[in-house]
C-alpha cells in the first residue's frame, strides 16, 4: 500500500499506509487508527506564531547629573511592535555591566519602576535587557548617569555691601554659587533669600544654574541697615549673609 499524507482544517497531519513500509523511527509518529496492516497516523501541526520586535527603553526621575548619595529612580518600558498579544517575560537591570536586579514583567503591560542604590561620583552606565517571550523579540536599552560630589557650600560672588533707596533696585545684582565637596560648581539646588527685600531672576526656577551660580535683581523694602541671607537645601554650609543698606528715597 502506498504512502500519503493528508491535512485537515485543523492543520493537523495524517500518514496512511502500511505500516511494514513506513519507518518506524521512536516518537516520529503516534499510530491512532489500525486495521489489520494498514494505518493513520497524526502528526501535530507546529506553532508558526511570528516574533515581532520589541524596543525597550528607560526613563529617569531624577536629575542628572545627580549628586552623590542620593537613590536613582527608574522606569524601563518594553513597546511591543504590532500585535496584541501582552508582554510577559522578565527584565535584567545591571549597573556598569553587574546585575543588580531581575523583574517579572507578567501583569505589567511591560512597564515597572525601580530604583538604584547611590553611586560613586562619575559615569555610570544603567542597562535594562528585556527576556522576550513566545511574541517579542529580546531588546535593552542604556542610560549614561552621572554622579558629581555632594553639596559643599554656598558663598556669595558679587552684590554685598550696596546701597540703594527704599523700593529700588541695588545697582548690581545679588549672586552665589552652591560647590560640592570637592568645590565643583552643582547645578539645580534650590536657594531661597530671607530678608527686607523684594527680589525676583531671570530663571526658570530659584535655583543655581549650570554655572552653579544663581543672579537675583533686589530692591531694600526697608531702611538702615539690612541683612539678607540665602541659603541652599542641603549644604553643609546652609547659608551666607548680605549686607546692605536702604535710604530714604
Amino acid at each position: 500500500m502506498g504512502n500519503r499524507i493528508a491535512l485537515d482544517k485543523g492543520r493537523s497531519a495524517y500518514l496512511t499506509g502500511s505500516s511494514f513500509v513506513i519507518p518506524t523511527t521512536s516518537h516520529s509518529y503516534e499510530p491512532e487508527l489500525a486495521y489489520g496492516g494498514a494505518f493513520i497516523s497524526k502528526f501535530a501541526a507546529a506553532d508558526t506564531a511570528t516574533i515581532v520586535p520589541s524596543m525597550t527603553k528607560i526613563i529617569s526621575f531624577g536629575k542628572n547629573p545627580q549628586v552623590s548619595g542620593v537613590a536613582l529612580n527608574f522606569a524601563f518600558e518594553v513597546l511591543p511592535g504590532p500585535g496584541s498579544s501582552l508582554l510577559t517575560g522578565f527584565v535584567n537591570v545591571s549597573v556598569d555591566g553587574s546585575l543588580v536586579d531581575t523583574l517579572s514583567l507578567e501583569g505589567l503591560n511591560g512597564q515597572l519602576a525601580f530604583q538604584v542604590d547611590p553611586l560613586a561620583e562619575g559615569k555610570h552606565v544603567i542597562e535594562a535587557d528585556y527576556s522576550g517571550d513566545e511574541h517579542y523579540s529580546a531588546s535593552s536599552a542604556t542610560y549614561t548617569q552621572t554622579i558629581e560630589g555632594a553639596l559643599g557650600s554656598i558663598s556669595i560672588v558679587s552684590g554685598n555691601g550696596q546701597t540703594a533707596q527704599e523700593y529700588t533696585a541695588f545697582p548690581k545684582p545679588l549672586v552665589v554659587i552652591v560647590k560640592d565637596t570637592n568645590g565643583k560648581p552643582i547645578s539645580d539646588v534650590p536657594i531661597v533669600f530671607a530678608g527686607p527685600i523684594d527680589y525676583s531672576c531671570v530663571c526658570s526656577s530659584v535655583s543655581s544654574g549650570t554655572n552653579g551660580e544663581l543672579s537675583i535683581t533686589a530692591s531694600p523694602e526697608a531702611v538702615g541697615q539690612l541683612t539678607v541671607t540665602a541659603m541652599a537645601q542641603g549644604t553643609t554650609q546652609p547659608s551666607v549673609v548680605f549686607s546692605l543698606t536702604g535710604t530714604n528715597p
